[in-house]
């Protein structure tokens, strides 16, 4: 079934409808013990619509199933197919033990993640696959703080790994309470109890002649919530380059080679 799959949302829907009720979650668990040997958009869309027809005490099972190999693997290919298995809304129903440790394991791979212009590298992969949950995670600060901390620091593979893979879904877990107050904040952020620190950061990079933090935001601005847009309004208006700033290491070259990264 896994070779001969569509990679289309309707295909799988109706493959899923012609299985008999008696079989749906015998076909369930068959594949899902088969999911490495699948595509892994073609196993997301598989479980998005089987699960349409699980009853709630198969889900409860089958979650079970996730909580149990989750805790026990230590193997990040195998999260990745395992974290492709269920609809991203049920992962608080995942036990908390395996989400604890899983979101933590996401995290590290964000902290040791780089990316460059044309250099490869695998640093970081596994989080690059895993962004749909972010929404999701009980540990969301951990999160947070830790993408912040790499968008302010000076290391350039750090950041760009940001801006290549996490930032627009980042943009979308941030607090809207938080964001209102980010005026507020940029006079006394201590006085304000502002925790987003690194989007000061951003603006002061601008404001600094960071092409790499300009040319992101201009880019990228129909990703960046719309209190961001107006707190960098004015440094992106008056920016103007300074050379002497880096926005590429030294050893940035262009190399052959095959990474796991799904963009």
């Amino acid at each position: 079934m896994c070779t001969q799959f569509v990679e289309d949302d309707k295909y799988a829907e109706l493959i899923v409808a012609k299985i008999p009720k008696r079989k749906v979650y015998e076909m369930l668990i068959e594949i899902y013990r088969k999911k490495a040997d699948c595509k892994i958009y073609n196993i997301q869309r598989f479980f998005r619509a089987i699960f349409q027809r699980l009853s709630d005490n198969e889900i409860h099972q089958f979650l079970g199933t996730i909580s149990s190999d989750l805790q026990k693997t230590n193997d990040d290919n195998e999260r990745k197919f395992i974290l492709r298995c269920f609809p991203k809304e049920r992962w608080n129903e995942v036990d908390e033990i395996s989400r604890l440790r899983t979101e933590n394991r996401i995290i590290k791979s964000i902290e040791d993640g780089i990316a460059y212009e044309y250099k490869k590298t695998t640093d970081g992969w596994l989080a690059t696959w895993c962004t749909h949950l972010f929404s999701e995670f009980t540990l969301t600060g951990k999160l947070i703080s830790t993408i912040g901390g790499k968008i302010s620091s000076s290391d350039i593979p750090q950041i760009k790994y940001c801006m290549k893979f996490m930032l627009e879904t980042f943009w979308k877990i941030l607090d809207v309470n938080q964001l209102n107050r980010i005026e507020e904040a940029d006079k006394d952020p201590f006085e304000a109890k502002f925790d987003y620190w690194f989007i000061s950061s951003v603006k002061r990079e601008i404001e600094n002649g960071n092409k790499l933090f300009y040319s992101y935001c201009k880019e990228k601005s129909f990703q960046i919530p719309e209190q961001i847009r107006k707190y960098l309004e004015s440094a992106i208006d008056e920016f103007h380059e300074n050379e002497d700033i880096k926005t590429i290491v030294d050893d940035d070259q262009p190399d052959d080679f095959e990474d796991d990264i799904p963009f």
